[in-house]
């Protein structure tokens, strides 16, 4: 199987609304897509000028769009806004009837679990929210 990734459009700058810079990018519930997320926000930030960003971003977007594909399937939109200095991360997916949370005492050897953690841990906070034909699973970083 032969996965083709599109390079990202530029970020548009918008000032009225105080968002820097945007990208949406559609995405297969595929094993592919995290790696689609994480070459799609290299560019972003790199096109932004928030380099630093680039290594906790692409880890939040990971576990999001790993979540979205192991548990909700369908398509998955991955957004990216610049506000000022915040970075707001979300995925969406079609599945509203699962929700998110982080997972309690886990065994050592779990292979599963840690991701929300994660987040929680990188990220200045996260929630989900009802949206349109499933969620929205945001971090800010």
């Amino acid at each position: 199987m032969t996965t083709t990734i599109a390079a990202p459009a530029a970020p548009q700058h918008r000032t009225h609304s105080g968002i820097r810079a945007s990208l949406t990018v559609p995405l297969s519930a595929t094993p592919a897509a995290a790696k689609c997320a994480r070459q799609a926000i290299i560019a972003f930030l790199a096109g932004a000028r928030r380099k630093e960003l680039t290594d906790d971003a692409c880890t939040v977007a990971t576990e999001l769009v790993n979540n979205a594909v192991e548990h909700a399937g369908g398509p998955i939109q991955l957004r990216l806004r610049l506000h000022g200095q915040l970075l707001c991360i979300a995925c969406r997916d079609g599945d509203s009837a699962r929700w998110p949370r982080i997972s309690g005492d886990l065994d050592a050897w779990e292979e599963h679990g840690r991701g929300l953690a994660m987040i929680a841990v990188l990220a200045r906070g996260w929630r989900a929210r009802l949206a349109p034909g499933g969620k929205d699973v945001i971090a800010w970083l």
